[in-house]
């Protein structure tokens, strides 16, 4: 099961980025969306399972179906492990730095379920990729390992949305279409 694990920095685009793959494609990818019992900022709102605080914390409860979760202020936020898909979907999740830590930590606890992590962090100028797999260069960009970052081409950091949105197409999904 191939999960990608986008985090950065507040409004550096891994939402935009999550929601728009989705849109153009949406039999390839699978948002996983936090459970919170926080309020909706606006009508409408979304991003997030809302539920209250006794669903979520009967959530948190089933301690074995939880692969993420963290506190902020006065409100909890995770996910299970349901919420994820396999059969060659590939599974965007916007997380912390803490959240990549709980999936690290699950991927360990859980080898029967396959999970093939991909970490990713967004930043407003420039965009670089990590891996929990074996290293490997592909189209353009490297692989080294989660602790080190890996810069596209020559090490430019000016890589356009769409560059991502094809390196992710391709990389993880194996297609060839363009944005």
């Amino acid at each position: 099961m191939k999960v990608v694990l986008l985090y950065g920095k507040s409004g550096s685009g891994k939402t935009t980025i999550t929601e728009e793959l989705v849109r153009r494609y949406p039999d390839c990818f699978n948002i996983i969306r936090s459970y919170t019992d926080r309020p909706r900022r606006y009508v409408g709102e979304e991003g997030h399972i809302f539920v209250s605080r006794d669903e979520i914390l009967s959530i948190l409860d089933d301690e074995s179906r939880v692969v993420a979760s963290t506190v902020y202020g006065d409100y909890f936020y995770c996910s299970v492990i349901d919420q994820f898909v396999g059969g060659g979907c590939v599974n965007l999740y916007v997380v912390d730095l803490r959240g990549v830590r709980d999936m690290l930590e699950f991927q360990v606890l859980h080898p029967e379920l396959c999970l093939e992590l991909y970490i990713v962090e967004v930043r407003r100028e420039d965009i670089s990729v990590c891996s929990s797999r074996s290293c490997r260069d592909v189209g353009g960009f490297v692989f080294s390992g989660f602790d080190k970052d890996v810069f596209f081409n020559d090490g430019s950091v000016d890589v356009g949305v769409g560059v991502l949105f094809d390196m992710i197409f391709g990389f993880f999904v194996g297609g060839e279409e363009k944005v």
